[in-house]
């Protein structure tokens, strides 16, 4: 267990930090190429995590995205190694989408529609102005703020968040118009 702890906290060598920076691209994220090499230190880095930890991955759950540069039959060799299967494209993790498209309308238009959602159903109870705008600042301002931590959210969707709030602190529903 001591080598273990001693293999984890040990410093980089000058040659480990030059062979990163090296794989480093402006247009890349930092890591490791796709080799058979790579993915076996991924491997014993994740096996060393279970003995250090006591938790097991779990590889039925895992799942490994190439770049469309890595041909096919590379990409299921690599995989066998990890042993976990290879996707196209991960939908979603942790709430968030792995990959965002020059249009984040559709990716905010899902946290939207949870917004309007909650409200739908405040709307039918009689609430004070004060009520409203606990709900307001408890709930619907902290919805998008885990979002906010990655992304930064388009001015329209931010106006459109701030028009929902106020028709709803002013007029108790979705459907009113601010003045």
């Amino acid at each position: 267990m001591e080598d273990m702890n001693a293999e984890l906290i040990r410093y980089f060598s000058l040659s480990e930090v030059q062979l990163a920076l090296k794989q480093m691209h402006p247009l890349k994220s930092p890591g490791l190429n796709a080799s058979a090499e790579a993915l076996g230190c991924i491997k014993r880095i994740l096996e060393q995590l279970e003995q250090a930890s006591g938790l097991k991955v779990n590889l039925e759950k895992s799942a490994v995205m190439f770049s469309i540069n890595v041909p096919q039959a590379h990409r299921m060799s690599l995989a066998t190694i990890l042993g976990v299967q290879v996707v196209a494209k991960h939908p979603k993790y942790l709430v968030l989408p792995t990959t965002m498209g020059r249009s984040k309308r559709e990716v905010f238009e899902e946290k939207k529609e949870r917004i309007l959602k909650r409200l739908q159903g405040w709307a039918t109870k009689e609430l004070s102005q004060a009520g409203r705008m606990v709900l307001i600042r408890t709930v619907l301002e902290a919805l998008p703020t885990y979002m906010m931590g990655y992304f930064e959210l388009p001015i329209s969707f931010v106006k459109e968040m701030e028009e929902i709030m106020a028709n709803f602190f002013w007029y108790g529903g979705v459907e009113g118009k601010v003045p």
